[in-house]
């Protein structure tokens, strides 16, 4: 403890109530608050160490060091069946088209079937975009227009159109079938199949 009697830094005899020593001069305020003391240390205690902060190593640190993983696509890809029957729609559709302009401009009885291959020109360009596109209309809209189309076949059938007729039916009914595969269902967010498709062209 510091002797408040004497000054702390000259020793002379201090004064009671005195601010600053009569010898030095010396602020016994500051001079107080200078030398105030730490709490002895116990003998025989040990110097607590200082420890330096280490960095975490190991697999979290390689893992912070990769940086975020990347996340998951959301968009499936498109097999390579949908591919084709995309490309074979739109030319499907621009000769429909083109096919119902002419018969269009005949006129008569023949007018109203080229406003027919008119609309199912315009719908084949249209599933072509959506299946593209992995729309999921597009597979609802492909197995109408393929119902459809088929439907005209038969008609031909019965018109005596026996060679065009097989054609577009086998066609047709190919097509209907590989959209109810699983695999093109999945990739259009489609349930399980009612009728039993199975895989039938590799993605």
């Amino acid at each position: 403890m510091i002797d408040e009697r004497f000054c702390p830094k000259c020793g002379g005899q201090r004064k009671a109530g005195a601010a600053f020593c009569a010898y030095c001069g010396t602020g016994f305020a500051a001079m107080a608050s200078a030398t105030a003391w730490a709490p002895a240390p116990v003998a025989g205690a040990p110097t607590p160490a200082l420890v330096a902060p280490t960095v975490a190593t190991g697999a979290p640190a390689a893992a912070a060091s990769a940086g975020p993983a990347a996340a998951p696509s959301s968009n499936p890809a498109r097999p390579t069946g949908i591919t084709v029957l995309a490309i074979l729609a739109a030319i499907g559709g621009v000769l429909s088209v083109l096919g119902g302009l002419q018969l269009a401009g005949v006129g008569g009885e023949l007018a109203g079937f080229g406003l027919l291959y008119l609309a199912l020109g315009a719908a084949d360009l249209g599933v072509a975009w959506g299946c593209w596109m992995l729309r999921p209309w597009a597979w609802q809209a492909g197995m109408v227009v393929c119902g459809a189309q088929a439907g005209l076949a038969m008609i031909g059938l019965l018109n005596g159109d026996v060679g065009g007729g097989l054609i577009s039916l086998a066609v047709n009914g190919t097509v209907l079938y590989y959209l109810d595969t699983a695999e093109v269902r999945r990739v259009f967010g489609k349930g399980p199949s009612r009728m039993g498709g199975k895989r039938l062209v590799g993605g």
